[in-house]
């Protein structure tokens, strides 16, 4: 009976879920927390430290050049650098990428999820 419902969580957006191989990666020299720091350089950028203006901080991020024009089918391309081999794909080390839609912004209240209903 109830028309036109909107919620306060927002419309759910593409997000990609690699998954890694831990038997590729033990063969190649890759561990995961390599794998994670090669898709986070990449895509949001590693905080390496801080900027401080007053009483505001703001993050200093080693992020790649070339970060905003990265595709979904661009991630497998990605290099992991490894101890044993000067580096490998993303997608050598990675079983899958996954795409599921997610919602971006999920509000919560006393570590409940909370919905407004509008």
């Amino acid at each position: 009976m109830v028309m036109d419902v909107r919620n306060s969580w927002g419309n759910p957006i593409p997000v990609v879920m690699p998954l890694y191989s831990q038997e590729k990666g033990l063969r190649l020299g890759i561990t995961r927390e390599q794998f994670a720091y090669s898709l986070k350089m990449a895509t949001t950028g590693v905080p390496m430290g801080g900027f401080r203006s007053s009483d505001l901080i703001m993050p200093i991020l080693l992020k790649d050049a070339s970060s905003d024009s990265i595709g979904i089918n661009d991630l497998r391309g990605l290099p992991v650098y490894s101890k044993k081999s000067a580096q490998v794909s993303v997608g050598q080390v990675s079983d899958a990428f996954d795409v599921k839609y997610r919602y971006g912004k999920i509000k919560r209240h006393n570590r409940e999820r909370v919905m407004l209903m509008q």
